[in-house]
């Protein structure tokens, strides 16, 4: 047996322990429990490698083991994620997806180049280390029975440890030590308290049911909407410095004073801005996604002619067919430009730049703007926030270098607001602002290691879910409610449109009055039905997941991951 090889791998797995460990303010004991792990995977890997002859082949899957524990450890240190969760979401939708996420993350081509070099060179690594260190120190023979006396002590302790520790930790602590793990697991869970869910889940009212109510609706007046989704836009960056123009128009039109997405992730939280729909129905829709937005079909039945501009990838998580329907039939006109070879920014002037107005009414403008997304683009003459990183380095970021970081998003802020500023300018100068309806949102917001973790898709907190909701209407109107959701927004403008209130949209129009107010926040699940989610009303958050994924309709009991009360929404 190759001591040394299996030495050197315990020595790396156990300083990314050791690493992760750092962060948390916990017991000695967890380290030693976290490090007996360290010991039980060498152990199981000698067994498999004495097993197996020392067969040099062996050696190369080990060191991609390896490396898969330092993807863990990058990721949870950047987002206090699993690795696990991160398949999941790369992987959901089979290997053409894998494609589309990269392209669809911003991830810079030096990061791309390192990930793709390192599995290629795993094997004639592994080959070199494995001789290497057989040269240095001869291999020594080792028994099947000694193999066993190191694993059984640890298999103990690490049983015992669970048995009478683990079972009897606070849920939240015990999620946060596990992911910290080289396992990423332990045996044993601490029960957690179950309840049921406030609100009961109802399935999704047919969409025939909700175009019934606006077949007979005779509208006068077909004024244009504008409707822009900003990549990764956090309210709190809707401020004088960084975003003029913005914070302007939301001062001399419509804003909230809390205004949330349903999710921290794009895919789920387009479902609920087109669908009106909370993000839990999201597996369970993709069968009647070949009509598309019902909203958008009940504009299409009253004459409006829908035209898409986008510099996101409309296929990702075949969000195109979701929002437009099998074939995309409910637009009139797509200009994508999520493949070209050019910077976000300069798609995004892409699209400012492709609009046309074809009438003074009866038109849906989408635009979908991708800057503010990672690694937040902008161009040169835009770098007003300073001092700023040129790439970000995954390898070596944390919450003390994270200043760089931010300026390069305050920066991307900056030049949205910019082509945003163009855009009223435009309107205004042919005479199409004042009867415009205009809508702005970010599908989600962004974590800068507030609460432990970057970007988004991981924690259900203010920085990823805090998003601005901004409307114009050619009238002036009073919002009857201070809380706004993606679920609100089509049902709004329906409601001014038609003078309809429509009671089977899971989301409420701001212009009616609204009793028992609610909002739901939920998690991305990559491609599978997202289970875990916050309840908030004015004085009560409840934070839980889902129990039963296959029968969320009928069986809706929940894990109480944390219960607060009195708290403001």
């Amino acid at each position: 047996m190759n001591f040394l090889y299996f030495f050197l791998y315990f020595a790396c797995i156990t300083t990314f322990s050791a690493l992760r460990f750092l962060s948390l303010d916990t017991s000695g004991w967890f380290f030693l429990y976290s490090l007996s792990q360290c010991l039980f995977e060498v152990g199981i890997l000698i067994l498999v490698a004495h097993f197996l002859k020392n067969r040099t082949w062996i050696f190369s899957i080990y060191l991609i083991f390896l490396l898969l524990h330092y993807a863990h450890f990058t990721i949870h240190r950047l987002t206090e994620s699993t690795l696990g969760l991160f398949f999941n979401f790369f992987a959901g939708h089979g290997i053409v997806h894998v494609f589309k996420v990269f392209q669809a993350i911003n991830m810079n081509s030096s990061m791309i180049f390192l990930i793709v070099v390192s599995f290629c060179l795993l094997p004639l690594i592994s080959s070199s280390i494995f001789r290497m260190t057989a040269r240095i120190i001869k291999p020594k023979l080792i028994s099947t029975r000694q193999i066993f006396s190191l694993l059984l002590p640890i298999s103990l302790f690490l049983f015992s440890f669970e048995w009478f520790v683990v079972r009897k930790m606070p849920h939240l602590e015990h999620s946060k030590f596990q992911k910290t793990l080289t396992l990423g697991t332990t045996l044993l869970s601490p029960q957690i308290p179950c309840s049921i869910l406030p609100i009961q889940i109802s399935p999704p009212v047919d969409q025939n049911e909700i175009l019934k109510i606006f077949e007979h609706c005779n509208v006068l007046e077909k004024p244009n909407i504008y409707l822009f989704i900003i990549e990764t836009f956090r309210k709190d960056f809707l401020t004088k410095e960084v975003a003029p123009h913005l914070h302007s128009f939301s001062q001399e039109n419509m804003d909230f004073v809390h205004s949330h997405s349903n999710a921290n992730s794009t895919q789920h939280s387009w479902f609920a801005i087109f669908h009106s729909l909370l993000p839990f129905h999201w597996a369970n829709f993709p069968k009647i996604w070949e009509k598309g937005s019902v909203s958008l079909q009940i504009l299409k039945n009253l004459g409006y002619k829908i035209h898409v501009y986008s510099s996101a990838d409309l296929r990702y998580f075949e969000m195109d067919q979701m929002i437009l329907g099998s074939n995309r039939i409910l637009a009139d006109k797509i200009e994508e430009y999520a493949t070209l070879p050019i910077e976000s920014w300069e798609k995004d002037a892409y699209v400012l730049r492709s609009l046309e107005n074809e009438s003074t009414s009866g038109n849906v403008f989408l635009f979908f703007l991708d800057a503010t997304h990672s690694e937040y683009s902008f161009p040169p003459d835009v770098c007003f926030f300073q001092p700023i990183v040129q790439k970000i380095d995954y390898l070596t970021l944390n919450v003390k270098n994270i200043e760089p970081i931010l300026n390069r998003y305050r920066n991307s802020v900056h030049y949205i607001d910019s082509l945003m500023e163009k855009f009223f300018t435009h309107l205004k100068n042919n005479d199409l602002y004042d009867q415009a309806i205009i809508a702005i949102t970010g599908d989600h917001g962004e974590e800068f290691f507030e609460e432990g973790s970057l970007f988004h898709g991981t924690h259900l907190n203010e920085a990823q879910t805090s998003v601005p909701i901004l409307f114009k209407f050619p009238k002036k109107m009073q919002a009857l409610s201070e809380s706004i959701t993606h679920i609100d927004i089509f049902p709004t403008i329906l409601d001014y449109v038609t003078q309809i209130n429509c009671p089977l949209f899971e989301g409420k129009s701001i212009f009616r009055k609204q009793t028992n107010q609610y909002r739901f926040t939920i998690a991305q699940n990559g491609a599978k039905t997202p289970l875990e989610f916050t309840y908030h009303t004015e004085n009560y958050r409840l934070h839980g997941r889902l129990l039963d994924p296959e029968n969320i309709y009928s069986n809706q009991m929940i894990e109480v991951i944390d219960e607060i009360s009195t708290i403001n929404p």
